[in-house]
């Protein structure tokens, strides 16, 4: 029996493990608020953490947060910044800086993504992110995090959306 239960412990400890989870806040009459917490993607020389908040209103815009990181720099001269799903570039708006961490070669900034386009970024399968930083282009891929959050969100917002159209 201890050996049974020496052997089951580690498995339902992981089990517990808390994954990234969306977080779901009734705002008022049919309106909510979804926040992604933060996801890590890397590129070359480069990592991102990436967070979302939403709300569940075509009128309304996608808040994506970004903590950017470079080796041995601090990120400057930022561009443009764009998510490519399947092939197609939804560009991020609305930059704006928040924080610069010159220690760690930080830079938090904020921006906003249209509602639509983050709903087909959500049900799509080949996702990455480009950023130009003094004219050079990187492009970071999202960590299992990410998809953790992306299958969630398809399997729990997608049927609500779709049972309530």
């Amino acid at each position: 029996m201890k050996r049974l239960l020496l052997f089951l412990i580690p498995f339902f400890i992981m089990s517990c493990v808390s994954r990234p989870q969306i977080k779901l806040y009734n705002l008022n009459s049919g309106v909510n608020m979804y926040f992604f917490p933060a996801s890590t993607w890397v590129g070359k020389n480069i990592k991102m953490d990436i967070d979302f908040n939403f709300k569940n209103d075509a009128n309304i815009e996608t808040i994506c947060n970004i903590n950017i990181s470079q080796k041995r720099k601090l990120p400057s001269g930022l561009s443009s910044i764009s998510l490519n799903a399947d092939s197609i570039d939804y560009p991020l708006y609305n930059i704006k800086i928040l924080t610069v961490d010159s220690r760690s070669n930080t830079v938090r900034i904020t921006s906003a993504l249209n509602y639509d386009d983050f709903l087909k970024i959500m049900k799509s399968k080949n996702i990455f992110l480009q950023i130009i930083i003094d004219d050079v282009k990187y492009e970071c891929i999202p960590s299992g995090s990410f998809f953790m959050l992306q299958s969630e969100f398809q399997n729990n917002y997608f049927t609500i959306e779709t049972i309530l159209k």
